[in-house]
């Protein structure tokens, strides 16, 4: 939560015009990072472990260069919503149940999972925050 936490405020330091750039090695713009990690979280948390119903739209999240800085933000508070719901309601003996079949990892346990979903936000924020930081050095 702590990174989900970040990632919304370093989005939410951003100005619209910041969000579809990139820069360096770095391929996919902010606002694309925003929505990829939102969709990310609510497919594999709020819908694999929290049954939540939502329907991810993957190619979206990487084709999509209309949604607003308010948007990403929004959809990152309902990815935290739907997150914290699942984990409400997991007990410490679910994660040694092997994952939903929703994912490449129907062979992994939900706890191997979340690690690898904690891995995967941690390196696109690192990735948000080295490029909101080369918009601010121009």
């Amino acid at each position: 939560m702590r990174d989900l936490h970040t990632l919304y405020q370093e989005i939410s330091l951003c100005v619209e015009s910041e969000l579809w750039i990139t820069k360096g090695d770095i391929k996919n713009p902010i606002g694309t990072l925003g929505l990829h990690i939102a969709g990310n979280l609510r497919h594999y948390i709020g819908m694999g472990l929290g049954h939540s119903g939502y329907i991810r739209n993957r190619p979206l999240e990487f084709a999509d260069r209309s949604a607003t800085r308010q948007q990403i933000l929004d959809g990152l508070a309902i990815a935290r919503e739907e997150v914290t719901a699942a984990f409400d309601n997991l007990k410490d003996s679910d994660l040694s149940n092997p994952y939903p079949d929703i994912s490449p990892w129907s062979d992994k346990t939900v706890g191997h999972v979340l690690l690898l979903l904690i891995t995967h936000l941690s390196y696109h924020l690192g990735q948000v925050n080295y490029l909101r930081r080369g918009m601010l050095k121009g």
